[in-house]
């Protein structure tokens, strides 16, 4: 299992009209943050603009981190779009590329709905081999169920990370370790300090 720190890293665009990837921009971070120690990179989560980028740029930026890393660290690609199809086919490509594991979260069209979930993740696990970190994102409320959290760890068998982004947060950590054993992926919302100090306390690692 992974452990340690794993930053989400940004997306950068030249300061153009047509705001081209910034790539030599993005190498650079990428290598600042490998020299300095972290376990892991994670591009194009939410913060590294994947609700904006075009598939073609999403395609890009994984490839680009992925050659800049050369296997010093795991890299867990972002997969997340507006479709299962692109999302198969970036998970497709990272696993191609040398990605040790892909990060998505689920359309919004299937969020509140916990068997088009069941059925969006299963289908996208079963497309590649990599382990599979689901990212649990619900700003406003409490996210995913946990049983349905519990069934998937159960039914699918690259699944075995999660990253909770949910209000409150630290109780779900401290159910999902206590009911599955699982290691849970940690971003503070809004960097709250009391996100950082729930997850500590309920030892849920690594952190993105």
């Amino acid at each position: 299992m992974f452990e340690g720190v794993l930053p989400a890293v940004i997306t950068p665009f030249q300061r153009n009209l047509s705001m081209d990837l910034d790539l030599p921009g993005l190498a650079s971070n990428i290598e600042f943050l490998v020299e300095n120690g972290v376990h892991g990179i994670v591009p194009c989560g939410s913060t590294g603009e994947s609700a904006t980028l075009s598939f073609e740029e999403h395609e890009t930026v994984i490839e680009k981190t992925i050659e800049v890393v050369s296997g010093r660290v795991p890299v867990f690609a972002g997969v997340s779009t507006a479709t299962l199809e692109e999302s198969i086919s970036l998970a497709r490509h990272a696993e191609a590329n040398g990605a040790a594991g892909i990060l998505a979260q689920a359309p919004q069209t299937v969020a509140a709905d916990p068997i088009g979930l069941q059925d969006f993740f299963h289908r996208l696990a079963g497309s590649t081999s990599l382990t599979l970190m689901i990212q649990d994102l619900d700003w406003q409320g409490g996210g995913m169920p946990l049983d349905l959290i519990c069934q998937l760890f159960e039914e699918v068998p690259t699944f075995r990370c999660i990253k909770v982004e949910t209000v409150p947060a630290g109780p779900k950590y401290s159910r999902i370790l206590a009911v599955t054993g699982i290691s849970v992926w940690v971003t503070p919302w809004r960097f709250s300090r009391s996100i950082w100090t729930a997850s500590l306390k309920a030892r849920a690692t690594p952190w993105t």
